[in-house]
């Protein structure tokens, strides 16, 4: 844990970094104008985005770092069965297929995620590493028995 004092010094350096290259970058779209530099930015973002996450991940908690290396999570689901996870208000029931059921549970606990396509009429599955567990078809059971079913998963 990063104590006030720590952060403060912490953004007083990153401010020291950085001042310069407001004052260089404000001095060069004076000269050439902000289109290109605000597309260039734009580009160097793009494509630095995910190394520089995947980097700050490793260093922030390098156990997750290793866990998703050596362990990858995959859903194996149909994927016209997945309803979409996105639900701002909280009044998305994602329960009315298996697909649904193994997403919004892994939604739910940040865990990321890769989907494989199942053969039709499958039950989704959840592959973490070697194990595989099967989430539960709501075609077979409802009400309390679904929400244990869930829990359970």
């Amino acid at each position: 844990m990063v104590d006030g004092a720590t952060t403060n010094i912490l953004i007083a350096v990153a401010l020291a970094i950085g001042s310069p290259f407001f004052v260089f970058f404000g001095w060069l779209s004076d000269r050439i104008g902000c289109k290109p530099i605000i597309l260039t930015g734009c580009a160097v973002a793009a494509v630095t985005y995910f190394p520089d996450f995947h980097l700050l991940s490793e260093a922030a908690n390098p156990a997750l770092a290793k866990a998703q290396a050596t362990a990858p999570v995959t859903v194996i689901v149909i994927s016209g069965d997945c309803p979409v996870q996105f639900d701002p208000i909280g009044k998305n029931k994602c329960d009315a297929k298996s697909c649904g059921i193994a997403k919004s549970f892994l939604a739910k606990g940040a865990v990321s995620n890769s989907a494989v396509e199942a053969r039709s009429g499958a039950i989704a599955q959840v592959k973490i590493g070697a194990e595989t567990f099967t989430a539960p078809d709501p075609a077979k059971v409802s009400g309390e028995a679904r929400k244990a079913a869930i829990t359970a998963l």
